[in-house]
């Protein structure tokens, strides 16, 4: 189970980055710089033997695709397993406090699965301060989900040509929108739907930077914690618009960014709507995350022999 990230300037996130995942256990995680200018290499190089660096500077807009699917290809190799994510997104799944994330992969395996979908969650301080970069979670907790659309998951693919098989994937949805739309004032949709977790077996393929073609969906999802209203955030955006490196999409999603944000000293995020970001199990409840059958069997089996574990500690 690998992780595969391409980066630029992520000194602010990289520490934490790299914590959040050899947690969670996976075996390696593969950090391709594309340019950085700051000290996210020499970050990434002391960050341990399980992290490797590698460098590229082909112009972003133009080959993340193409970057990204050597990625996956690389950090599939063996048959891996692959978590396809950017800097500020950290996954985290519905019943990971009893279920190891090599053990869902292996059930997802079983099954016959190939990619299990992901929905970004955008979560955010009281109040955005930009000249404080530090990125916490404790702090940065709070999310809302009132504005998130739900798109039945096997009209979106056929509606955008996603040849995939999701005849089990019955339930699924395909989430765009929420908090960083209504934010930023978005006129058109922002998917927050992503294939990041990815067996790249044969006929799998990356057809978009976050989009597979070929695979077996799993009617389970998982969620992609994204810290993107962060103190960094504004110079972040600043910095993309001079460079031009992006492509349209994410270019024009920076100058909303800066013509919301950047006149502004400090920006109250937290609204009454806001809640508290704990686990992925909540979001279930929520229903942004969907939990398929089988996986919610394994997970409550899982809790059960905790809890006669636990007893039986006790009783001893």
């Amino acid at each position: 189970m690998n992780v595969a990230v391409i980066v630029r300037d992520g000194e602010h996130f990289l520490d934490m980055f790299c914590d959040h995942y050899l947690q969670l256990g996976v075996d390696r995680i593969t950090v391709l710089d594309n340019g950085s200018v700051d000290q996210t290499v020499a970050l990434a190089s002391r960050a341990g033997d399980r992290v490797e660096v590698l460098r590229c500077h082909l112009r972003f807009s133009s080959w993340e695709t193409a970057m990204k699917s050597y990625l996956l290809r690389r950090a599939g190799r063996n048959r891996n397993w692959v978590l396809l994510v950017d800097i500020d997104e950290f996954f985290d799944y519905p019943g990971s406090d009893v279920l190891p994330l090599t053990d869902l992969v292996t059930e997802l395996e079983s099954k016959g699965f190939s990619t299990m979908t992901t929905h970004l969650l955008d979560v955010y301080p009281d109040e955005l301060n930009p000249n404080d970069t530090r990125v916490d979670p404790a702090t940065h907790s709070n999310y809302e989900l009132q504005d998130v659309v739900s798109v039945d998951y096997s009209e979106f693919a056929i509606k955008h040509e996603l040849w995939v098989d999701d005849s089990r994937a019955g339930g699924l949805v395909f989430q765009l929108n929420g908090f960083r739309h209504k934010l930023l004032k978005f006129d058109r949709p922002l998917w927050l739907t992503k294939h990041a977790l990815v067996h790249p077996v044969a006929r799998v393929y990356l057809s978009h930077p976050h989009l597979v073609q070929g695979a077996t969906v799993a009617p389970t999802s998982g969620v992609l914690v994204h810290y993107s209203l962060t103190g960094g955030t504004v110079e972040k955006a600043r910095a993309a618009m001079e460079q031009r490196r992006y492509g349209w999409s994410a270019q024009d999603e920076y100058s909303h960014y800066l013509s919301v944000l950047d006149s502004q000293d400090r920006v109250q995020l937290r609204s009454r709507s806001s809640k508290v970001y704990a686990s992925a199990d909540q979001l279930v409840s929520d229903q942004f995350l969907q939990l398929g059958v089988d996986t919610d069997a394994l997970i409550q089996e899982r809790r059960a022999n905790q809890v006669r574990d636990e007893g039986e500690r006790t009783d001893g």
